[in-house]
């Protein structure tokens, strides 16, 4: 073999290592903020659930095309099937999970079946025998319009121009674990941010509060704007789900004066570690 065709092999496999390897995650890790359970991963930064599965090719049929989409589907069969096992382990509030209201509502079971169904392939990988497929879903529109809950809805000061454009709750160090339907207490307590205070189209479209892991990630954001609110929570409360700041920061969010509209709106982004 001569040299040039010797390097051309060389960079071949180092290629398909590389991009082997990069799909051996279902995201990212470096820079979101992720939950990893045994079928699957919540991205908790675009509100996003992922899953994996894999088709063996049926070596009885001979028709090369044909046994590569029976693999292709029954691929996408098991990464369905792992996508469920995943949604139902997520937290919808500090009481709660999803498979919790999986057994008390067949509504909410017929929806959750609905969106998995609806899963987009996001990335195939097919050698001679196998197809691995992964598959996403978005926490956003069918699945919050059933798992998030308003029994009431509370008025929020809107004087005047914005001054902030959002909220950031800075949370690294509390422990604080990811759910759908997070809460902003004071001391005592008393909520200042969670289901009573938000548009509830605003949450079905995007989530109550997104997470993020890096500051920085979170300033940049288009849900928060050029202006945020920046304020530090103190500890977390209600199975480590809610977040606890002092009471001289809870009252930026009660300053009637000011223009709050940014949380009716959930433009709040949580950093967790």
């Amino acid at each position: 073999m001569g040299f040039n065709k010797l390097l051309s092999a060389i960079i071949i496999i180092v290629l398909t290592f590389t991009s082997y390897n990069a799909e051996a995650d279902l995201f990212d890790t470096r820079k979101i903020a992720l939950q990893v359970f045994e079928a699957g991963e919540v991205n908790w930064s675009d509100m996003t659930v992922r899953a994996s599965g894999t088709g063996i090719r049926d070596s009885n049929i001979k028709n090369i095309p044909v046994a590569k989409l029976g693999a292709e589907r029954a691929a996408k069969i098991e990464a369905t099937r792992k996508l469920v096992e995943t949604i139902k382990k997520v937290r919808v509030d500090s009481t709660s999970t999803v498979e919790d209201h999986l057994t008390t509502s067949e509504y909410v079971k017929s929806r959750i079946e609905t969106v998995a169904k609806r899963a987009k392939i996001v990335s195939m990988k097919v050698s001679s025998d196998e197809v691995e497929v992964i598959v996403e879903v978005s926490l956003t529109g069918l699945l919050s319009e059933v798992l998030i809950s308003q029994t009431s809805k509370r008025d929020l000061p809107s004087v005047g121009d914005e001054i902030y454009t959002g909220l950031i709750i800075d949370a690294t160090g509390l422990g604080l674990k990811p759910v759908i339907s997070p809460k902003i207490l004071d001391e005592a307590h008393r909520e200042l941010y969670g289901t009573s205070f938000i548009s509830k189209e605003s949450a079905i479209r995007q989530g109550i509060a997104a997470y993020e892991k890096k500051m920085s990630r979170a300033m940049k954001s288009d849900r928060v704007s050029s202006n945020p609110l920046v304020l530090r929570g103190i500890r977390a409360s209600g199975n480590n789900s809610n977040i606890i700041i002092s009471q001289a920061d809870a009252l930026a969010l009660r300053d009637k004066s000011t223009n709050l509209r940014f949380l009716e709106n959930c433009r709040v982004i949580i950093v967790i570690d």
